[in-house]
């Protein structure tokens, strides 16, 4: 955890002992052991309310998503409900996709020769 080898906790305990002394080691350890804890349980008490933020946040941003899936939706059957409706004071236009067979031939322009059916360019 802590990335100690022997020569260094030799050199960690020793010092310990000179600055606390023998008879307050115990009451030491105790305290460094609580503290401990301590710093743990503030650790995951932190962890867990960013963890719950976060899902928070996730969920947030999916129901924005989702709104926002919807209104692009609602927008592009309005633009499409208003290229189909008939302009305000003309009559709606036919599809003009395919002829019907009732319409009978397009228009062809007459030509002057139309007794031979020559054309002019001839």
């Amino acid at each position: 955890m802590f990335n100690i080898n022997g020569w260094e906790l030799a050199v960690i305990a020793i010092l310990f002992i000179l600055l606390f002394g023998p008879e307050k080691i115990p009451e030491v350890v105790v305290e460094v052991a609580r503290m401990i804890r301590q710093i743990r349980s503030l650790a995951d008490g932190a962890t867990a309310d960013l963890r719950r933020e976060m899902e928070h946040a996730a969920a947030d941003a999916r129901a924005a998503r989702d709104t926002i899936g919807e209104a692009g939706g609602e927008v592009a059957r309005t633009i499409h409900a208003a290229t189909r409706a008939p302009s305000i004071g003309r009559p709606a236009e036919p599809d003009r996709a395919a002829p019907n067979a009732d319409d009978g031939p397009p228009d062809v322009p007459a030509t002057e020769d139309a007794d031979n059916g020559e054309s002019e360019g001839r």
